[in-house]
C-alpha cells in the first residue's frame, strides 16, 4: 500500500516515480548483487516457517535434498533435541 500526502500527488505521480526509482537501481546492479538481493529475500521468508512447513516446501520443490546421496536414506532431524536419523528413501 503507498502512502500519499495529497499536496505533493497533485505534482507527481507517486507510483510511477516508485516504480521508475526502483528499475534504475535494479538496472545498476550486477548478477552479484541481485542474487545477494533475492538470496536475503528468500532467507527473510524462510525463516518465518516452521521447520515442517520448510520441509514441505523442500519436498513439493527439490526432494532431492532431503536425501542423502550416498546412501539412498532420507535425513530426518528432530528439530526439539537436534538428533538426527535416517529413513530409507521411497524406490
Amino acid at each position: 500500500m503507498t502512502q500519499t500526502n495529497n499536496q505533493t500527488d497533485n505534482i507527481i505521480n507517486r507510483d510511477e516515480l516508485q516504480n521508475d526509482y526502483v528499475d534504475r537501481i535494479v538496472d545498476g546492479l550486477d548478477i552479484k548483487d541481485l542474487c545477494q538481493i533475492v538470496s536475503d529475500y528468500l532467507h527473510d521468508n524462510l525463516d518465518k516457517y516452521s521447520v515442517d512447513e520448510l520441509i514441505t516446501e523442500v519436498e513439493e520443490t527439490y526432494p532431492d535434498l532431503l536425501e542423502d546421496k550416498h546412501k539412498g536414506t532420507l535425513r530426518v532431524s528432530n528439530h526439539i533435541t537436534g538428533a538426527s536419523s535416517t529413513l530409507d528413501a521411497p524406490p
